[in-house]
């Protein structure tokens, strides 16, 4: 039996058509992501038309080798998209649009809805408000077009599906949660909170966690189900086998820390993050991860391409001699280890440091990184108000772990504990995997 699966990335769409007897992908394509409309200002939209041209052909290369029993999407959580019975009112405004901080001295729009509804309100959302949340720019966006029409709200997930196939879907908590107009509690939007910013002009989407389809997908007259779209952070911690009582450090691109919970806590010190089955995650994210490991990288490229002459590349043979190194480093010269502090992409900036005359080596300075980076997932253990002796396990997983065993024995020694590493470098894949047996009732109990 074969499923189609769909993750909507900020960078990349991947799909796969996968087997849910082996578990394993028959068919798989990738394509960049959509530029954004304009990258000149605050405001980064996704041409959504481009969007849904690129997946559907996609969807439709693959539906004409392969008979599916259904599709699963996994997407980028925050943002939006506005319809009125006449169509789409604007691009899908991305997580990473900023026309909500403040410029000029003015009050950011974040400040400016804390002090009208307080934080209470906004906490029973799970997070604390910030300006990528969807209800920032579209609050911007809803001043700035004097637009107070009826009109519908869309997330990524529901958008699509809608552009798809012209049916009004519900929404996943995974993703409703991301706006910042949810009830974590309750289970639904935050009514309360629309009403009190003057939003009860916009219908947003049901909520659904139901196992049927949400609608159907016509391909040359065959109606194949698709499935509510749900978070793609929670997609990769479920692809990861997470039970339970089990943390997942999940690094690649970016960095995250989860903890599945089966009970529902909220904390100023982390998110609180909808799951399955009526569990949640205790979550930290943007954490270091490959980004940061980038910028050190880029030193090396520097001194081949400009002092020697060479045409270098960060592929996987240059990362695998840098690991080398660092591994060699940790084996002699632990004495002449650098201290790296590598909050590169916080306004103060990170920081090399302890430098003497024989410790700045390149070996040296991935060693300290891995070392830097191991302490900072440790420190957010602490910071989600647990110990390792209490955990069930820790879980690995993301490109960057999965590719890096000096990282992941330098996490292991740091915990106190054994790193399990997931099963697969694609996790959200086989989050989607393990998501449509249960849409399928291959599996008849809980996620």
């Amino acid at each position: 039996m074969l499923l189609l699966g769909i993750d909507i990335g900020s960078s990349f769409i991947k799909l796969w058509v996968m087997d849910l007897d082996s578990g394993s992908a028959v068919f798989e394509r990738s394509s960049s992501t959509p530029e954004f409309l304009d990258t000149t200002g605050p405001k980064r939209e996704i041409p959504m038309q481009k969007l849904i041209s690129l997946v559907k052909k996609m969807i439709n290369e693959a539906l004409s080798l392969y008979t599916v029993e259904g599709i699963v999407l996994s997407v980028q959580m925050h943002g939006f998209e506005l319809f009125n019975n006449r169509g789409a009112l604007n691009d899908f405004v991305s997580w990473q649009d900023m026309r909500a901080v403040g410029v000029d001295g003015r009050q950011d729009i974040a400040a400016s809805l804390r002090s009208i509804a307080g934080d209470y309100l906004f906490r029973r959302n799970g997070v604390e408000l910030r300006n990528s949340h969807s209800i920032c720019p579209l609050y911007h966006l809803l001043r700035e077009k004097d637009l107070y029409e009826p009109c519908n709200f869309a997330m990524m997930g529901d958008s699509l599906i809608r552009h798809l196939t012209g049916n009004i879907v519900p929404i996943h908590p995974t993703v409703a949660a991301s706006s910042g107009l949810y009830d974590l509690e309750k289970e639904d939007w935050n009514h309360e909170l629309i009403a009190l910013l003057s939003l009860d002009h916009i219908c947003f989407p049901k909520v659904s966690m139901e196992r049927e389809a949400s609608t159907y997908y016509n391909f040359n007259g065959r109606l194949i189900p698709i499935y509510t779209a749900v978070g793609d952070h929670q997609a990769a911690v479920l692809g990861s086998g997470a039970m339970d009582g089990d943390v997942v450090i999940n690094i690649g691109t970016g960095g995250q820390i989860s903890f599945v919970d089966n009970a529902l806590s909220f904390d100023d010190n982390y998110e609180t993050r909808p799951f399955f089955s009526g569990r949640t995650l205790r979550a930290l994210t943007q954490l270091y991860s490959g980004r940061a490991l980038d910028v050190l990288m880029k030193l090396v490229l520097d001194v081949g391409q400009n002092v020697y002459g060479l045409n270098t590349e960060a592929g996987p043979e240059l990362w695998e001699k840098i690991n080398d190194l660092a591994q060699e480093a940790e084996k002699n010269l632990l004495d002449r280890e650098l201290e790296i502090n590598m909050s590169f992409f916080n306004p103060e900036g990170g920081l090399i440091g302890d430098i003497n005359t024989g410790n700045l080596r390149v070996a040296n300075i991935f060693l300290a990184a891995y070392r830097n980076m191991a302490e900072c997932y440790y420190r957010a253990l602490k910071q989600l108000g647990l110990e390792t002796s209490s955990l069930n396990s820790i879980i690995g997983a993301g490109g960057v772990l999965h590719k890096t065993t000096l990282l992941q024995r330098l996490m292991a020694e740091r915990f106190g504990l054994e790193l399990k590493i997931s099963p697969g470098s694609e996790d959200v894949m086989l989050g989607l995997l393990r998501l449509g047996r249960w849409h399928l009732h291959i599996n008849p109990g809980i996620l």
